[in-house]
């Protein structure tokens, strides 16, 4: 395979990592729900109740 070839998959190939990597980062800062919820789920990890981020301190002082 010749090496230009590689090289311009390898550049789309990080392209849309990079990209993917930006929504999700957007979806985390335009979210409504806890943010550590939404870190743990992004790793599938096993979440426990926040209360200390943003969006669980502000729901809590609303109620």
């Amino acid at each position: 395979m010749p090496e230009a070839l590689c090289s311009a998959e390898l550049l789309e190939l990080k392209k849309k990592t990079s990209l993917k990597r930006l929504y999700q980062m957007l979806l985390y800062l335009k979210s409504e729900k806890c943010r550590r919820e939404f870190v743990y789920e992004y790793f599938d990890a096993k979440f426990s109740e926040c209360g200390n981020c943003d969006i669980c301190k502000n729901s809590s002082e609303s109620k």
